[in-house]
């Protein structure tokens, strides 16, 4: 058995599981799903000489890709041979696994052990390792006694009272206008504040990531006759679990403010606390929304967001993160926020986990190491093109080898991060600036989308 220095375990599905009972058969479906495939950034984390546990076996050839372009060369994949949704547990009911891993931290020197968000699962699997007497470290989470505080803070309600709390104190630290609302009927109610003065809204539910359990109303929208789409959310389980906040919709502004490559500024901010309370900055970013609620990538490196912004978002991310350490909070967390025409930066939630932009990160920073003229990146993790659906991984990356990185052994080009096999792939675009990782992915466009 081969040492190594660290092990992931891919939960996203265990994690994200706790609000399933909130959502309707179609969105259950769609978040189950969406947890499964995400499970294949977790490969790109943490550099090499890892094991990566994931729900299910996923392709060969994809690990081999991982490896080679990455220059990993002690990456090992592992999963279980039945999964749930929960892939802690099937860990421990895997005899053959479960002792793959006990063998693999005896081989190892003290390895770290990273998961997507600590769950109950998680703790009594990392109870069960602890009472074989066994060597390692739970990374990046708060300990046993402290982790209500991962739920709590990440939580809409939970950030939100912590952040006013901020605001108090530090003018640095700013959030919209608006309430936390312990019924949705409330909420609804207190919209009209801003339905009064032609002011677009949103509401969100308690729970949620990634878009989910967001509801935008502009100014032509009225709460009295909401969409058909909106009315069909807030019907939804999830609407009707407990508190929801209802804010002011911070318009965004746009970088660079003119050309054709600019995107609205909903910048994103992580650090990580440490056992000791001391936050450490690790990088900014800014993220790629469709309709401004649903996550879909980032972009990150030169050019991708205003110096003054990045200098902001560090002092806020110091702030918010002391914070956190002073209420017991350990481990990795994000801070997503808005910035107006101003720069002005409002601060719309904290999620208290590992988040979709680390992977991007971590490829970025290690083809950056190796080739020093790469300068920018840009992610999706949910590309879905229908020429996609039906193929295999090497057929689709048949389709996009024009794009594929290293384009003409250059250092720059597309590199696949999440393979779904149902019509979606994620990916990571590196390139010499932000101008040429966009040239690439227009030409990706242009090789498997329909011509308009």
């Amino acid at each position: 058995m081969n040492a190594v220095k660290t092990i992931i375990i891919a939960n996203q599905r265990e994690f994200g599981s706790p609000i399933d009972p909130y959502l309707a058969p179609e969105e259950l479906a769609n978040w189950r799903q969406e947890d499964f495939d995400n499970e294949c950034i977790s490969f790109f984390w943490a550099g090499d000489e890892k094991l990566v546990i994931t729900s299910a076996a996923v392709s060969e050839e994809f690990v081999a890709d991982t490896c080679r372009l990455l220059g990993y060369r002690a990456l090992r994949a592992a999963a279980p041979a039945h999964h749930t949704d929960s892939l802690c547990d099937d860990i421990q009911n895997d005899p053959v696994l479960f002792e793959d891993l006990v063998q693999t931290i005896q081989a190892s020197a003290c390895p770290q052990i990273l998961v997507w968000g600590a769950s109950a699962a998680y703790y009594r699997l990392i109870q069960r390792l602890e009472n074989l007497g066994l060597a390692f470290l739970p990374a990046e989470v708060p300990p046993p006694a402290t982790a209500w505080t991962q739920r709590h803070f990440g939580s809409k309600a939970g950030f939100r009272a912590l952040a006013e709390e901020l605001t108090l104190t530090h003018p640095q630290v700013k959030i919209p206008e608006g309430f936390t609302c312990p019924t949705l009927p409330e909420a609804l109610a207190k919209a009209d504040y801003f339905a009064a003065d032609n002011r677009p809204f949103l509401i969100k539910t308690n729970e949620g990531a990634a878009g989910w359990g967001i509801i935008v109303f502009n100014p032509s929208s009225s709460l009295h006759q909401p969409s058909p789409s909106q009315t069909e959310k807030i019907n939804s389980g999830i609407w009707q679990s407990g508190p929801a906040v209802v804010e002011e919709y911070i318009t965004c502004g746009f970088y660079p403010a003119v050309g054709r490559d600019r995107f609205p500024l909903i910048p994103t901010v992580n650090a990580l606390i440490t056992p000791a309370g001391e936050v450490l900055f690790q990088f900014a970013a800014n993220m790629v929304m469709e309709e401004l609620t649903q996550y879909h990538g980032a972009a990150l490196g030169r050019g991708v967001l205003p110096t003054e912004v990045e200098a902001k978002l560090k002092e806020i991310v110091h702030i918010i993160g002391g914070a956190l350490a002073a209420r017991s909070y350990r481990g990795w967390f994000d801070v997503d926020l808005v910035a107006n025409d101003q720069y002005d930066l409002f601060c719309n939630e904290v999620n208290a986990r590992r988040s979709s932009v680390v992977h991007a990160a971590d490829v970025y920073n290690r083809l950056k190491a190796h080739h020093p003229e790469i300068q920018a990146a840009l992610s999706n993790d949910s590309w879905v093109v229908p020429a996609f659906d039906g193929r295999s991984y090497p057929e689709i990356k048949a389709l996009l080898h024009d794009v594929l990185f290293p384009i003409a052994n250059q250092p720059h080009g597309l590199l696949i991060t999440v393979v779904a096999g149902h019509g979606k792939i994620g990916f990571v675009i590196v390139g010499q600036d932000f101008a040429d990782v966009m040239r690439i992915k227009r030409t990706a466009e242009a090789l498997v989308l329909p011509a308009a």
